[in-house]
């Protein structure tokens, strides 16, 4: 009798053990695929859409947006001239992401951030500053690579806890 209780006191702790291993194992898993590094090829579109989804909201926190335009819609599509991570076009208020361009999900991220932060800068004189000073002296494109640099790591993180 005393042998049937130690052996079912075991197989209690067993397998709240195992649980325990099961349930950290599923949140490893999950969140070990949204580091700085995960290549962009092991996500699908919905998974960047929904990354995309979430970066949008992190970036309305952490730099605002224009109440008049609200948050920008996007697009994680293919680019097939090979040259950009993506683009933000000011009259559909839209950005464009370029998944087959981009290597990592850091990259991805950053690439978000940089064409969010045009979202909310006046462009107005965008061309004619571009052609005196080039891309990368533009005003606006020094901003975008600045908020680029402050915000990745922050919004990765936020990332895995709202993904």
């Amino acid at each position: 009798m005393v042998t049937v209780q130690r052996y079912l006191k075991f197989l209690t702790y067993t397998n709240i053990i195992f649980i325990i291993i099961v349930v950290s194992l599923y949140i490893m898993r999950k969140t070990s695929k949204y580091r700085l590094y995960s290549p962009i090829e092991d996500f699908t579109i919905k998974e960047l859409r929904d990354v995309c989804r979430v970066l949008s909201q992190y970036c309305s926190i952490m730099i605002g947006y224009k109440k008049h335009k609200g948050l920008p819609t996007f697009s994680v599509r293919k680019d097939y001239s090979g040259n950009y991570y993506g683009q933000y076009n000011p009259p559909e208020h839209k950005i464009y992401l370029f998944y087959n361009n981009i290597d990592n999900l850091g990259v991805f991220v950053s690439t978000f951030i940089h064409e969010y932060t045009h979202s909310i800068q006046n462009l107005r004189y965008y061309t004619n500053r571009l052609s005196k000073t080039g891309y990368m002296e533009h005003p606006d494109e020094i901003q975008a690579r600045s908020m680029e640099r402050l915000h990745c790591k922050t919004a990765l993180k936020y990332l895995r806890d709202n993904i």
